[in-house]
């Protein structure tokens, strides 16, 4: 009898030393856990869509409990579960065995969840959302359900403080405008209407603006319009849903700053522990800027250092992990030759001039100061062949440093996993295969 047949009669504390074993090398996140229903539907060879599992039941049967026995004996690896089982699958199959045996559920998790990927395919007719997971050194790649044809991607991120990400996007256009729902947590179930805007407005950053436990949507004017192009406008949400005449989701839009289009908006993350996120623009001279935030919607213009020459910007995040009183963000770069750097910006300590505006005016510009923000360099490896380009970013270890995802000419990705001092901790170079046909999606997105 195999092994997988033998679970039925192992007593709780086998039970739960299995899902313990299963577990093993799996971050451990505080999301929703596994579902029952569906680790049970695995679990019995009933499973007719399950992640690369074939069509034909014989053979579904055969690849699940071949998967399953081999985990009873290869632990360390699991290897055996990336031809067949998703992270999901696997999680929720452990979720299962601990509910029968009355064990403990593990603390695995399923769903859209910070530390993945979310990517969409080109297609304009049948468009299809895909999570990457991070799993066992490797990414794995799923499809989910997408908003459907004419829609467009917006944002992603926690809108509601339910701590997980949520999906903003714009339906069909009707004449200029459309409108901006949300499926929190990335449900269609979860369907929210936000308001309307044009489709020439675009939304380039996404963080929390004003510290309020609620991400933001900064949007930027894209018309050839010499009084607005580039006119940036915040969305300082509620997380209230659904809104209600008293309490909107999108209470009052406020200007922030704008600059000329080839002004590049790179994002915002809050660089001087105030809780609110800061604006980062690199300008045609190549010098950085920032808008500075306040957590009561103020904000200061300040100047930076320099790009070095030659090397261009893929991406702002906290590479580092800093926060406290060490809070800071980095901007990744490379040049042609694959040399790569982190050019870190930090101001704490400094102090923003006092706002010289009425915060209630929408229309308010950010007070300017002689005052700049310093920048420190970090050098990374050079690439190993200049022709890799830059995948995605993503706290893929959950251990509070945003790592790096490289692909490669054929489409192997590798991953640099980050340590907080600015260096590269470890490079795996075989973490997964970049789906065909899909883009990576980021705020500010498409970023690749």
């Amino acid at each position: 009898m195999g092994r997988v047949n033998q679970i039925r009669s192992i007593n709780r504390r086998a039970a739960a030393g299995f899902a313990a074993l299963m577990f093993a090398g799996f971050t451990s996140q505080v999301q929703a856990q596994g579902s029952v229903a569906d680790g049970q539907t695995l679990y019995n060879d009933t499973c007719a869509g399950c992640h690369f599992v074939p069509p034909n039941v014989s053979a579904r049967r055969a690849t699940t409990v071949t998967a399953l026995n081999n985990a009873m004996n290869d632990q360390p690896s699991m290897n055996f579960l990336r031809p067949v089982l998703s992270a999901d699958d696997v999680c929720n199959i452990v979720t299962y065995i601990a509910s029968i045996a009355s064990a403990a559920a593990p603390n695995c998790s399923t769903g859209v969840t910070k530390n993945n990927l979310v990517l969409r395919s080109t297609s304009t007719t049948n468009p299809q959302i895909s999570i990457g997971k991070f799993s066992n050194n490797v990414l794995q790649f799923s499809t989910m359900a997408d908003p459907g044809a004419g829609t467009r991607l917006v944002a992603i991120g926690d809108f509601d403080r339910s701590g997980r990400p949520d999906l903003a996007f714009q339906g069909p256009p009707a004449g200029a405008f459309g409108d901006i729902k949300s499926w929190n947590q990335f449900s269609a179930s979860n369907e929210f209407l936000w308001r309307q805007v044009k489709t020439v407005w675009d939304v380039q950053a996404v963080g929390d603006m004003d510290g309020d436990g609620v991400e933001d949507l900064v949007w930027r004017y894209m018309a050839p319009d010499p009084q607005d192009t580039g006119v940036s406008f915040i969305w300082f949400l509620s997380g209230n849903f659904p809104g209600t005449p008293g309490t909107p989701v999108v209470p009052q839009p406020r200007k922030r700053g704008g600059a000329p289009l080839d002004w590049q908006l790179l994002g915002a993350l809050d660089i001087n522990n105030d809780g609110a996120a800061d604006m980062l623009y690199l300008n045609p001279a190549g010098q950085f800027r920032f808008l500075m935030a306040t957590p009561a919607r103020t904000c200061a213009n300040f100047a930076s250092s320099n790009i070095p020459a030659g090397f261009t910007p893929l991406k702002f995040a906290k590479f580092r992990g800093g926060t406290g009183a060490n809070s800071s963000a980095e901007v990744l770069i490379r040049n042609a030759a694959g040399a790569t750097q982190l050019l870190s910006f930090s101001a704490v300590g400094l102090t923003l001039p006092t706002f010289t505006g009425n915060p209630d005016d929408p229309l308010v510009a950010c007070t300017s100061t002689p005052l700049t923000v310093p920048m420190t360099t970090f050098t990374l490896p050079t690439l190993i062949d200049p022709a890799w380009t830059f995948y995605a970013a993503a706290d893929l270890d959950n251990n509070g440093t945003v790592d790096i995802v490289w692909r490669r000419p054929t489409g192997q990705l590798t991953v640099w996993l980050m340590n907080a001092n600015g260096t590269l901790s470890t490079s795996l170079a075989s973490a997964g295969t970049a789906p065909v046909g899909f883009t990576v999606m980021q705020n500010g997105f498409p970023l690749n």
